[in-house]
């Protein structure tokens, strides 16, 4: 994920926490590491979705040759 992807990823990651009833997400947090822990996890996962996806996307192009 481009550092600016992941600025917006980390943005409404935080907005979705807020809006189902963690209070405001930010450095002062009492479990400030644990969001950045579970933020950074799904970053990881999100990225491996998206090189899987990519992978499948050029084998049915080699494929189809």
């Amino acid at each position: 994920m481009r550092d600016s992807d992941f600025i917006i990823f980390q943005d409404d990651f935080y907005n979705l926490l807020e809006k189902y009833g963690v209070k405001q997400v930010d450095g002062d947090h009492a479990n400030f590491d644990e969001i950045c822990d579970a933020r950074n996890s799904l970053s990881d996962f999100v990225d491996k979705l998206k090189i899987l996806q990519l992978k499948r996307e050029l084998k049915e192009i080699k494929d189809s040759k």
